[in-house]
């Protein structure tokens, strides 16, 4: 459809803007930093690599050997660095018995043109592992990397373990992490999010690559998250449109972009806590505020973090009650035939109600793996909805430091766990939560997800920037078609 009306002569897709001179390709310090001056924030990658397993032998007679079970093979567990570039790092991740997974940690890229040109080299290295890995023995040490130029050995006693790779192919996912303004917080949502119920078809065709991009991978899977984030976005706009027309002690003529981006992720966060958890506490939603919310609340402008702060956030209580109530909550889409199609029920992963008396994960979480084998549905009861949520204006209880159990703690992992650090846009001066975009789509073809990485850099750049410019629309600049 796209293409045919860039064929018509229609330019609705292609967003004007300054032509950028080329880099001309300065080289890294010996930290991996650029020596070109930051002219915008930063944006970094952790590509994991599932089938790509690792562990440490426990001794070097079996690394000689390549032996690899779990007699002869140490887990190496997550975050130990295998071997690091300028570029990146490559670690281990997680995995399932004795065995860990893999994953390439890319430094943080600045969101210039010279920023894209480093991570293009970065990208070039990706590539360099899919074909290493390839012809590499099934049973490997490091060096065949190493001698690709693909790092310098961290761990000399790290094997890796490929028989799936060379079976199979790769099987790939990548994270970002980037710093969101908080005035086009809630234009994010909007964009992956099914919207809101006047959403046009016209531009249902312009957001579908960023909601297919975060809303499943290759096997179907993930749907509901465009549900849920319309869900958000259609809730937090009603309550905040009933709540200024209610009350007359409201700030200003109404509410600000940055409240609205503000009660718009509240929102998601609370849908996404009813839903049952399969995993760990961290996988609840796929856009992760690393930055708390009581951090992202006290960069409201001063009238509305006056107003709703005051007399122990009464009022933010207020406007959290209103959007959970019936009446708001419970308002009907017009745009479900978006999902029809795929055999999805709308009841399946669109929870009808949100108790804030019940705990945040309502359903519990279900960890079935080694770091956690239990399967306990109760160990987070201590925080409801309703208490986080209304103690956002001074605290946020859903992080590892403040939740109300000492014990549960460590299963939050890293949420929130930046507590009040912020990215500063340089042009315009405001702080920036720091978000992760977890669970792109899986890919087999390391060129399928460095596309998507290549994406979401254009993407973010744009929306930091002000401009409107949606997710896979062309951007000749970053190399996006």
């Amino acid at each position: 459809m796209r293409k045919q009306q860039r064929r018509n002569g229609l330019s609705m897709f292609k967003v004007p803007r300054k032509k950028r001179e080329k880099s001309t390709g300065q080289s890294l310090s010996s930290t991996g930093l650029s020596k070109s001056p930051p002219i915008q924030r930063k944006i970094g990658f952790e590509v994991e690599i599932y089938n790509m397993l690792c562990g440490e032998s426990k001794s070097p007679k079996y690394h000689e050997k390549r032996i690899y079970d779990d007699k002869h093979i140490w887990d190496l567990g997550i975050g130990n660095v295998l071997m690091a570039d300028p570029l990146y790092e490559f670690q281990s991740e997680e995995g399932s018995t004795y065995e860990s997974a893999t994953e390439i940690v890319s430094k943080p890229f600045e969101e210039d043109m010279e920023g894209f040109y480093e991570m293009e080299r970065f990208f070039k290295k990706l590539k360099r592992f899919e074909e290493v890995s390839a012809r590499a023995p099934v049973i490997t040490g490091l060096r065949p990397f190493a001698e690709a130029g693909l790092g310098e050995i961290r761990n000399p006693m790290a094997l890796l373990c490929l028989r799936h790779v060379h079976k199979r192919g790769l099987r790939i996912r990548a994270q970002v992490t980037a710093g969101i303004r908080m005035k086009t917080l809630g234009q994010l949502l909007k964009d992956v999010g099914t919207g809101g119920m006047d959403e046009t078809a016209e531009m249902v065709e312009r957001k579908m690559a960023g909601r297919m991009a975060l809303g499943t991978d290759y096997e179907g899977r993930f749907v509901d998250l465009p549900i849920n984030m319309g869900r958000a976005t259609i809730i937090s706009e009603e309550a905040l449109k009933r709540y200024w027309q209610q009350n007359s002690e409201a700030p200003g003529e109404g509410p600000n972009e940055e409240l609205r981006g503000l009660l718009n992720l509240v929102a998601f966060y609370l849908i996404r806590g009813t839903l049952p958890i399969s995993a760990y506490a961290k996988s609840f939603v796929y856009l992760l505020a690393r930055t708390d919310f009581s951090a992202m609340f006290s960069r409201l402008p001063e009238e509305e973090k006056e107003h709703f702060s005051a007399t122990e956030g009464r009022e933010w209580s207020n406007i959290i009650r209103l959007m959970c109530s019936p009446g708001i909550y419970d308002l009907e889409r017009e745009d479900w035939s978006l999902f029809q199609e795929m055999g999805i029920k709308e009841t399946d992963c669109d929870p009808r109600v949100i108790d804030l008396s019940q705990p945040f994960f309502a359903q519990g979480i279900y960890r079935n793996r080694k770091r956690f084998p239990h399967r306990s549905p109760r160990v987070m009861d201590a925080l409801t909805s309703g208490k986080w949520a209304f103690s956002i204006p001074r605290t946020d209880y859903l992080t590892r430091d403040t939740f109300p159990d000492p014990e549960a703690r460590p299963r939050l992992e890293s949420i929130g766990a930046m507590r009040g650090a912020m990215d500063t846009h340089p042009y315009f001066g405001d702080k920036m939560p720091i978000f992760e975009l977890r669970n792109l789509s899986i890919t087999k073809r390391m060129d399928d997800t460095i596309s998507q990485m290549r994406k979401w850099f254009a993407y973010v750049f744009e929306m930091n920037q002000g401009r409107d410019y949606k997710y896979g629309e062309p951007h000749e600049e970053f190399g996006v078609e």
